[in-house]
């Protein structure tokens, strides 16, 4: 037998002997008070049960009909219970309106009236201590309904002490009195018991839980936006949903990391619970260029030639936008204007965006490639001809379905300026556009010689 069951176990045993004495001193004395106690205990005992067997219910683990498990059984038996403590105060209630005006009652007070009430406080004490203590522990809402039933049952049965020495002296509707109290007390406790059960039943979210995730997720390196969180609670576990906000150009690897992370950073603020994180791919709000690239890219635009410019009130950016060569002007200056409007909405600090529109020849997909030994040929005798060290170029020509493809490269001297080298690369481009097609692409690549 667990923890929660040992305690809903034994608080059975105190609410029936607490309901057999004062039923029995409450019946011998005709005190309405005691009467009121010994019904209340009576429904106490009815409610233990059904934590008892709530309890055990409840830690039975998930199965294909109950996904998320039993918990919310807990909740329904708090909520059973307040029904029950409701009918209790009613009964009072019309017992004391009875009393008080339409009939007199006889009530007899002697030793053990004192003493049933007297060791009710007690019992009800030890009980209370140790169900609150539990309830805590492992967050059981139906042992918090155990544990307020016999903390009510203190403050009741001191009212009823109270209304016995009264009427003892002579004030016989004390006895009525503190009838009405008892259920007035009983009353207040069991709405606060029916509202918390209510909220768990219909998953409102516990208050300041929703917050607590979001600091601890947002607390993790690497997570941008935390969003979408819900929260729930079933008995002693909290189920967590949210979405986290992730850079795109991260590896899996460390999306699983961040994820982790986040997952072990809300566990911690719960005593048990279950989290589920969701990333989702975003664009490093600190990169213009891969932002200015996606966006380009979801308007079907290749992007090259990226260049930021620092002016005096800010930043202005150039960029070479390639489009399908059909096309129409109009309709890839429309794309444009929306792409420059994204680059600036998400960085104030980019005052202008000037773009270059050129053609795409290639098509996007898969192509078979060949090569071409007579293309090859001329080339390699075209390059024979030039000056040192453009005539030491290497030659690969590739045919694509739309574009030929010509890739040189050639030694120069490590020492040479970027610029030099340019001019170099250049140089041997222009040469060899000279023999191609218009559907040409060439690139010259010079590597230091050795």
């Amino acid at each position: 037998m667990d923890k929660k069951s040992r305690a809903a176990f034994f608080s059975v045993f105190a609410a029936l002997f607490l309901t057999l004495s004062k039923g029995i001193v409450g019946f011998l004395t005709g005190s309405l008070g005691i009467l009121s106690e010994a019904l209340h205990s009576l429904l106490d005992l009815f409610a233990t049960l059904i934590t008892f067997f709530s309890v055990k219910a409840s830690a039975k683990p998930p199965d294909e009909k109950h996904l998320f498990g039993h918990q919310k059984i807990e909740n329904l038996s708090a909520l059973f219970q307040t029904l029950l403590l409701y009918f209790t105060c009613f009964w009072i209630i019309y017992e004391v309106i009875e009393r008080l005006f339409f009939k007199k009652a006889e009530i007899t007070v002697n030793i053990w009236s004192y003493l049933v009430v007297i060791l009710s406080i007690t019992v009800d004490f030890s009980r209370s201590r140790v169900l609150y203590k539990t309830a805590k522990e492992t967050k059981s809402p139906a042992l918090e309904a155990d544990a307020l039933h016999f903390s009510s049952d203190i403050g009741s049965s001191l009212v009823v002490l109270v209304g016995l020495i009264s009427t003892k002296l002579g004030f016989e509707m004390a006895d009525s009195l503190s009838a009405l109290a008892v259920a007035i007390i009983v009353l207040i406790i069991s709405t606060e018991l029916a509202i918390r059960s209510i909220n768990s039943l219909l998953d409102t979210v516990p208050k300041g839980a929703k917050k607590k995730v979001e600091l601890s997720a947002k607390s993790v390196e690497g997570v941008q936006d935390v969003y979408d969180v819900k929260v729930r609670e079933a008995s002693d576990t909290t189920f967590v949903e949210m979405n986290i906000s992730v850079d795109k150009n991260l590896p899996f690897s460390e999306v699983h990391r961040i994820t982790s992370e986040v997952e072990n950073a809300t566990m911690s603020n719960f005593i048990k619970s279950k989290v589920i994180v969701h990333p989702e791919p975003v664009l490093s709000k600190d990169g213009i260029y891969e932002f200015a690239l996606s966006l380009a890219e979801s308007f079907g635009a290749k992007l090259h030639d990226f260049t930021i410019l620092s002016v005096q009130d800010g930043q202005e950016i150039s960029l070479h936008l390639e489009w399908d060569k059909n096309m129409k002007f109009n309709e890839a200056w429309k794309y444009s204007e929306k792409i420059k409007e994204g680059i600036k909405e998400n960085y104030e600090s980019v005052k202008d965006v000037h773009f270059h529109f050129e053609p795409n020849f290639e098509k996007v997909g898969k192509y078979t490639l060949k090569s071409s030994s007579s293309l090859e040929k001329e080339v390699e005798d075209t390059i024979k001809n030039l000056s040192p060290p453009l005539n030491l170029a290497t030659v690969r020509v590739i045919f694509s379905e739309t574009i030929t493809h010509i890739y040189l490269s050639f030694p120069v001297d490590s020492n040479l300026t970027i610029d030099k080298v340019h001019d170099l690369s250049s140089k041997l481009e222009k040469e060899i556009y000279k023999i191609s097609s218009d559907h040409t692409h060439i690139i010259a690549l010079a590597y230091p010689k050795k």
